[in-house]
């Protein structure tokens, strides 16, 4: 009887990701927006960047916004919410507060006309008063504020992400102040279930090693709903250190590590040595412009 055939099995090499998309995120008018001509207008419509995400109660949000629609791109916005007591640094967001907020932001967001709200849950929800823990009152605040968000914007196709600290366990000790079964520095469960769209993660750091150590602790909580990284971008401070590394995210956009990233420039301040605005169309000796970053990502073709 003859051998029957040997079946040979071939491996197929993986199938490669796509590279992320891009888009930017800017916090004021007055101080950042207002300085761009038209011709840096157009450099940003022509780069690629495919969305603009507008603090929404940051004065001249609109006008951003208006510019934004005029050069074809996608309107976003992001505010920073929770709750602090007066002069106070710690957070006092709970259920009754996170129903009032979330309420709030879906008007605002619905006035905007955007299409992703990214609701900013930082210090003012997290931190707790008692020092190096979290607020024990954080998960009922996020819960009870994007049911409200929910519920105003449902019909609308709008779609809404957690954005901030996206593993509290490596910022606060491990506490359950309210006894109620669930450690406050983590994220609960019910967040990873689809009743949002994902999470975007802060990743404010300069050095390679750092932003990618971020991208892996988000990833243990939010696996394949980490949606986009917010990568702080371009300013530099007196001491001369830049938030942000340009050689990093070319590479981790071009790998597609992640599926999104919005460069994040923040607030304008007196004591950075470059303004973050200037690194959206300039450039500087810490940072080449992310209108460049952007064309390269975009349409340089992929090492064979």
């Amino acid at each position: 009887m003859a051998n029957p055939t040997k079946t040979t099995i071939v491996e197929l090499p993986p199938k490669p990701r796509a590279r992320a998309k891009l888009g930017l995120a800017i916090v004021d008018y007055a101080t950042s927006w207002v300085h761009f001509t038209a011709a840096d207008k157009q450099k940003i419509a022509d780069s690629g960047l495919a969305w603009i995400d507008a603090r929404l109660r940051s004065p001249g949000s609109g006008k951003i916004l208006a510019d934004a629609r005029a050069m074809g791109l996608e309107l976003r916005g992001h505010d920073w919410d929770g709750e602090t007591p007066p002069g106070k640094s710690w957070s006092i967001a709970d259920e009754a507060s996170g129903r009032v907020d979330g309420y709030k932001a879906a008007v605002r967001a619905i006035a905007a006309g955007v299409s992703v709200y990214s609701a900013n849950f930082e210090v003012d929800v997290w931190r707790g008063e008692k020092p190096g823990y979290a607020n024990p009152h954080a998960d009922e605040y996020m819960e009870a504020f994007f049911d409200a968000f929910d519920e105003r914007t449902r019909g609308t196709g709008m779609r809404v992400r957690y954005l901030g600290f996206s593993n509290p366990e490596y910022f606060y000790k491990t506490s359950d102040l309210d006894l109620d079964g669930h450690p406050d520095n983590t994220i609960p469960g019910w967040l990873l279930d689809g009743r949002i769209e994902g999470c975007s993660a802060m990743v404010y750091q300069g050095q390679r090693t750092a932003i990618r150590k971020t991208l892996d602790r988000a990833r243990k909580v939010w696996s394949d709903k980490l949606v986009e990284a917010y990568a702080g971008t371009g300013r530099v401070d007196a001491a001369g250190d830049c938030i942000g590394n340009d050689a990093a995210w070319t590479e981790i956009a071009k790998a597609g590590e992640v599926p999104a990233i919005s460069f994040y420039v923040g607030y304008t301040a007196k004591d950075n040595r470059v303004q973050p605005w200037e690194t959206i169309v300039r450039g500087s000796k810490w940072h080449r412009p992310i209108v460049d970053l952007a064309r390269d990502v975009l349409t340089t073709p992929a090492a064979s």
